[in-house]
Formats: structure tokens, sequence, C-alpha cells
């Protein structure tokens, strides 16, 4: 065989794996980018919001506990939500590879895994749940008591039981105030740290690769 031929050949096959390796990292780079903006719209759109409307609920159930005992009705007033759109399934369903390639920075990376967990920890303690727990508590220690209906709110002025719950699930609130305030700053740091034009993401993914 001519030796220009296998030469040629040669160069040809060189060329033909560079651009499949490079349509390939081409291909990968608009993945990871539109990965990058299902972050961004998820969290603007959902996490953000449900994330704002948690720490509402919660401030409603502090004022529950708070007034529970000079209530004239023991009731929830106020309609609260258990927000089925507010959860980290939208990152879990990214493959953990994809998700580090995407976020490009290895802090950011940290960041949206640690936010994935602070949404399903706040997920267990809904504003909605910890006023039945309050409730059912305190009317369990009533029945116990064998305290009427007349001697509820005197009994409840003085109970060192009703107390103590009372400043335990104050507290737990108001810590679960503090995380859902903290996760928030988070994803507003996720979204400016992932925002920007595609163009640039796009050679910044190959150019990573």
């Amino acid at each position: 065989m001519d030796i220009n031929t296998l030469i040629a050949g040669f160069v040809g096959s060189l060329i033909g794996v560079f651009l499949s390796g490079t349509y390939g990292r081409i291909t990968t780079a608009f993945k990871l980018n539109r990965i990058r903006k299902i972050i961004i719209n998820s969290f603007q759109a959902i996490s953000i919001p449900k994330c704002e409307k948690y720490i509402e609920d919660i401030n409603q159930a502090i004022e529950f506990v708070e007034n529970f005992s000079i209530k004239k009705t023991i009731k929830e007033e106020k309609t609260l939500d258990y927000m089925p759109m507010f959860n980290s399934d939208i990152l879990k369903s990214i493959n953990p590879e994809v998700l580090l390639q995407t976020s490009f920075k290895a802090k950011t990376h940290s960041d949206l895994i640690e936010i994935a967990y602070t949404i399903d920890f706040l997920k267990t303690h809904m504003a909605v749940d910890k006023m039945a727990s309050f409730k059912e508590k305190v009317v369990e220690h009533l029945k116990e008591k064998e305290i009427e209906n007349s001697e509820l709110y005197n009994h409840l002025l003085t109970c060192s039981f009703y107390r103590k719950l009372k400043e335990n699930v104050l507290s737990d609130l108001k810590l679960k105030i503090e995380t859902s305030k903290e996760l928030n700053i988070e994803q507003r740091k996720i979204v400016n740290d992932l925002k920007g034009k595609s163009f640039i993401w796009i050679m910044k993914y190959i150019w990573r690769q």
C-alpha cells in the first residue's frame, strides 16, 4: 500500500477522533447548561418562594402556640400549606457526577448538596404538624388531669407541664425559622453563582472537560 495512502488514512482517523471528541464535549456542555438553567429556575420559581411561605407558616405556628392559653376556643385560625412542591426532588434527580460538573465549583456543589438535605429536613417539620402535635399533647395532658372546660385556661396559666412544652416548641419553631432563612440565603447565592449568559457557560463547560 502506498505510504501516502497510509498517512492520509492515519490523519483522517485522527481528525475523525478529534471531531468526535469535540462533538461529544459540545453536546455535554449544552446538557450541563440546560441543567444549570433548570436549577436556577427551580430555585427562583419554587424553592425560594416556598421557603418564604414556610417561614410565614412557622410564624403563624409561633403565634398559635404563644396565644394558645388565652384563646376562647382552641383552633388553628389560618390555613397552612403542606407545600408538596417544597422538596429536593429536582436536585436529587440529577446524576451526582453531572451535578458536580454543572456546579463548576466544588463549593457550589457542596452547597447544592447541603441545600437538598436542608429542604428535606424542613419538609419533615412543617408548621401544620408542629401545631397539631402541640395541641394534641396539651389536650392529652388535660384529659389525664381531668380538667373541666371551665377550668381549662386557668389551669394552663399555672401548669408547669404546659409552660415547659410551650417553651420547647417555641424554641424549636424559632430554630426552624433561622434554618429556613439561612437556606434562602444559600439558594440565592447559588442562583448568583450559576447565573450568566448561556454562551459563556457553554464555553466554560467545554473548557473544563
